[in-house]
């Protein structure tokens, strides 16, 4: 709820685009194109604030927004960005669903995350893994 999703591709942006705006579904998230940032407004308005500081590369911007950003709204991508050379070094990228969702790995509050094994008929498609937070995010 309130959320940022970034998406690119056709595939996955015209499809929940036709849900969003054809359908009227989930209108409380707002969908970006990682492919057109610069066309959304409450993005290119953030960048701008950012811009302004001397101590921020071009290269780290887009990171960096988004590491604002996620201090407002939780936020989700279709896929991990690399955020190495954003503001906040400890937002790691954690699989929620079919998408990811960006997490403040000091302020999230599981120790252990698990994954149980998925299950088809007698076809285990996945191993169960047990992963401590520290050794999961190490990039």
């Amino acid at each position: 709820k309130n959320s940022l999703v970034f998406l690119g591709g056709d595939t996955a942006l015209f499809n929940t685009w036709y849900g969003y705006y054809g359908l009227n579904i989930r209108n409380d998230v707002m969908i970006i194109n990682l492919y057109q940032l610069d066309k959304t407004k409450l993005f290119t308005d953030t960048r701008n604030k950012l811009h302004k500081q001397p101590k921020f590369k071009k290269i780290d911007l887009n990171t960096s927004v988004i590491a604002v950003l996620s201090k407002k709204y939780p936020i989700y991508a279709f896929a991990p960005l690399d955020m190495r050379n954003s503001l906040n070094k400890d937002l790691v990228w954690r699989p929620y669903g079919l998408v990811y969702e960006l997490i403040d790995i000091k302020k999230d509050i599981l120790d252990q995350m698990e994954f149980k094994p998925v299950i088809l008929g007698d076809l285990n498609l996945m191993p169960k893994c047990i992963f401590n937070k520290s050794e999961m995010y190490k990039n």
